[in-house]
C-alpha cells in the first residue's frame, strides 16, 4: 500500500479519535455552545414565565447523571425562592422544579438545616463517649401526601408537620420547632445492648440536648453489638422508635425501654412479612 494510504488512514483515525474524545468529554463534562444555549432558554423563560418576579440566574452547571443543564435560580429578596430549570443539550426545557418553592419543600429544607447546626455538635460530642456512626437531627416535616400514604404502614410520628403548612420566608424558632417536631436518631455499636444501657444513653443524651438548650421532640437509638477481632457482627440488637422525650426521666425507664424495643420488633417483623408477601406475588405474576 502507498504511503498515501496510510496517510490518509492516519488522518481518519486522528479524527475519529478526536471525536469519540468529544463524545466522551461532552457526556461527562458537557460543552460550552449547549450551555449557552441552556443559559438563553433560562434567560427567556424568567423574562416570560416569571416575568414579574426579581428572579436571577446564579449559574447554569452540567450534570453527567442526567445528561441536563441545570439552571439555578434564586431571589435576593427571598430566603425560600430557589428552584432549578432542567435543560437538555438542546436548549430545551425539560423540567421546572418552581413547586419546591410552593409546596413548602424550600422551607422545610432550610429550617432541617438550621436544626442540623442545632444539634450536631451535641452529637459529635456525645459519640465522643460512644462508639458508632450514625447520628443526626432532624425534623418530622413531610407532605400530606406523604402523610396520608406512610400512615397505612404506620411509619408516621403521630407529631410530624405538614410541610404545605410553613410559611414561606417565615423566621421560624428552630428550637421551638425542635420542642415541637425534633426527632434525633443515635446507633451505637457497643458490647451491651441491655435495656439499662440504652436507658442510661438516653438519660446522657437527653442532659446534653437539656444543657444546650437543644430541644427535640422523640428519639431513635439502635444498640448493635461491635465487631469481633474476626470482624463479624454477633447477631442481636435493641430498637427504640420515636421514644418520647418525656418520657426519659420517668422512674420506670428501663421497663419503657423493653417494650418499645419489642414494639420495634413487632414492627419490623410486620415489614418483612409484608415485602416477602409482595415479592411472592410479583413472582407469581
Amino acid at each position: 500500500m502507498s504511503k498515501k494510504f496510510w496517510k490518509r488512514l492516519a488522518v481518519i483515525v486522528a479524527i475519529l479519535m478526536i471525536v469519540a474524545l468529544a463524545v466522551f468529554a461532552n457526556a461527562f463534562i458537557g460543552n460550552p455552545v449547549s450551555k449557552m444555549l441552556a443559559q438563553n432558554t433560562a434567560e427567556e423563560i424568567l423574562k416570560t414565565k416569571y416575568k414579574n418576579k426579581d428572579y436571577q440566574i446564579d449559574d447554569v452547571v452540567y450534570s453527567f447523571k442526567d445528561g441536563y443543564y441545570h439552571a439555578r435560580i434564586s431571589s435576593p429578596s427571598s430566603i425560600d425562592s430557589k428552584f432549578n430549570l432542567s435543560i437538555n443539550m438542546f436548549g430545551k426545557l425539560e423540567y421546572d422544579d418552581y413547586a419546591s418553592i410552593t409546596d413548602g419543600y424550600n422551607t422545610a429544607d432550610r429550617l432541617n438545616n438550621e436544626y442540623r447546626k442545632l444539634t450536631d455538635p451535641i452529637l459529635e460530642k456525645i459519640m465522643l463517649k460512644y462508639k458508632g456512626d450514625l447520628y443526626y437531627g432532624t425534623l418530622e416535616i413531610r407532605t400530606k401526601n406523604s402523610i396520608d400514604y406512610e400512615s397505612e404502614d404506620d411509619d408516621t410520628p403521630e407529631y410530624v408537620m405538614v410541610q404545605e403548612s410553613l410559611e414561606i420566608d417565615k423566621l421560624y424558632d428552630v428550637r421551638e420547632l425542635g420542642k415541637s417536631v425534633g426527632h434525633i436518631i443515635i446507633y451505637i455499636e457497643t458490647d451491651d445492648i441491655s435495656p439499662k444501657n440504652a436507658a442510661n444513653i438516653l438519660k446522657y443524651a437527653r442532659e446534653e440536648f437539656d444543657e444546650a438548650g437543644a430541644p427535640f421532640r422523640a428519639i431513635d437509638l439502635t444498640l448493635r453489638y461491635s465487631k469481633t477481632e474476626t470482624g463479624s457482627v454477633p447477631k442481636g440488637e435493641l430498637n427504640i422508635i420515636n421514644f418520647n422525650y418525656d418520657d426519659i426521666y420517668k422512674d420506670d425507664l428501663v421497663e419503657k425501654v423493653k417494650k418499645a424495643d419489642r414494639e420495634a420488633k413487632e414492627y419490623y417483623a410486620k415489614l418483612d412479612k409484608e415485602k416477602l408477601e409482595q415479592e411472592k406475588e410479583a413472582d407469581e405474576k
